[in-house]
């Protein structure tokens, strides 16, 4: 990695070689690395990452394969006792330089020979630094893991004390639009965090080499909100599994929805009212909205379709988690003096690569949305299709092994 040092430091930018100067070679905290540099801790990380990977890279092109563990380790462990003493003063003042003048590089000073040696000195971490890395690695696995363990406990007791009220409320009262979200994204926190924890459990049984290996995942999710006639939810042929409140589920193969959207599109009765979709990482939560404000005895009313959902893809088993929770308001009543009605349902369902999980609710009589050219007759359900995905950096999907490969 020696005679490679210099040209891979070349390779980097300003900003990246500040970030590996103050967290290796001054020996500073993340936190006071995103101070010095105007930034907040965690983008702090992720500078400091980058450049640790761009260095991988540029000896990955010269042959010499490292991950960036170890130059992470072989860095942090070797660099500021091999150094000779009045290298972090040096570099010290170079950063307050940099920051007074606006043109002056750390890069400068990493050219010196003094610094040189620093570099130099990694190399004799040896298999000593991969088995430090590792029991550091385990070590904070495991007081992650149990801070995960703590939140998780507080977070099912709020998550219990907003689910007993909504159980209090019964059939004919639904909680406030504050208390519902604020439920939905307590469900949404202990979701993650179990994740989460579960993945980190995983990492420290097998290997925690493997920790520079794992990438984030986007998932691009698509719902579509349609209005149907109850009496055709039969004819559709899903394989309705029934729920509270007279909500019905079920799961969809990729061709079985394409066959379902087909119909759906070519009958006169069946009225699409959204089709919202939205691009999120794993774990992350987010909401599908397609509304508009209506004023409702002189106040301004959100009407219209929304689906706040959290995701969670495993790779292990290649399955989505969906935390999902569904909303409908509808204008009711006299056009000139409308008032509102509003439907919300919430679920949580596992599904497979290429599946689509449906669920369908009974429509209060006589809703109306702003656009319709009138009221519908008869009983109607609502239909809420959500199809999920695992998509790359560039947009395409991602197509996964079945999982015994």
């Amino acid at each position: 990695m020696s005679p490679l040092l210099d040209e891979a430091i070349s390779h980097l930018g300003t900003h990246d070689r500040d970030a590996l100067v103050l967290r290796y070679f001054q020996n500073k905290s993340l936190s006071e690395v995103g101070a010095a540099m105007g930034l907040e801790e965690r983008t702090a990380q992720k500078r400091v990452t980058r450049a640790l990977e761009k260095l991988r890279k540029v000896f990955a092109k010269q042959g010499v394969t490292l991950s960036g563990a170890v130059i992470a380790g072989a860095v942090s462990a070797n660099s500021v006792q091999a150094a000779p003493a009045g290298l972090a003063m040096t570099i010290k003042v170079a950063s307050l330089a940099a920051a007074v003048t606006g043109t002056s590089s750390l890069f400068q000073f990493m050219t010196m020979s003094k610094l040189k040696l620093g570099f130099n000195a990694m190399l004799v971490a040896g298999v000593t630094i991969a088995f430090v890395i590792q029991h550091q690695a385990q070590v904070k696995l495991r007081a992650d893991n149990e801070s995960l363990r703590q939140q998780i406990t507080q977070l099912q007791a709020d998550n219990q004390k907003f689910s007993d009220q909504l159980a209090a409320a019964g059939k004919s009262k639904l909680l406030s639009d504050a208390e519902f979200l604020e439920l939905l994204r307590l469900r949404g926190e202990v979701g993650r965090l179990r994740y989460q924890q579960n993945n980190l459990s995983k990492i420290t049984e097998s290997n925690t080499n493997r920790l520079p290996d794992m990438q984030v995942i986007q998932i691009h999710a698509k719902a579509r909100f349609i209005s149907l006639p109850t009496e055709d939810l039969q004819a559709l042929g899903v394989q309705w599994m029934s729920e509270a409140q007279g909500v019905k589920s079920g799961l969809l193969a990729e061709q079985q929805f394409k066959t379902i959207m087909e119909a759906l599109q070519g009958a006169s009765d069946a009225e699409t009212i959204s089709e919202p979709e939205v691009l999120t990482s794993n774990g992350g939560q987010t909401e599908m909205r397609t509304t508009q404000s209506v004023p409702v005895d002189g106040t301004n009313t959100d009407v219209g379709a929304s689906l706040d959902m959290t995701p969670y893809f495993s790779t292990n088993s290649l399955t989505f988690n969906l935390d999902l929770g569904a909303k409908l308001t509808q204008l009711t009543g006299d056009p000139s003096r409308p008032d509102m009605q509003t439907i919300q349902a919430t679920n949580q369902v596992t599904l497979s690569i290429g599946q689509t999980f449906v669920f369908a609710e009974p429509l209060p009589s006589g809703g109306w949305l702003p656009d319709a050219t009138n009221i519908p007759a008869g009983p109607r359900s609502l239909l809420v299709f959500v199809t999920p995905t695992v998509i790359d950096a560039a947009g395409n999907r991602v197509n996964f092994p079945p999982p015994n490969q």
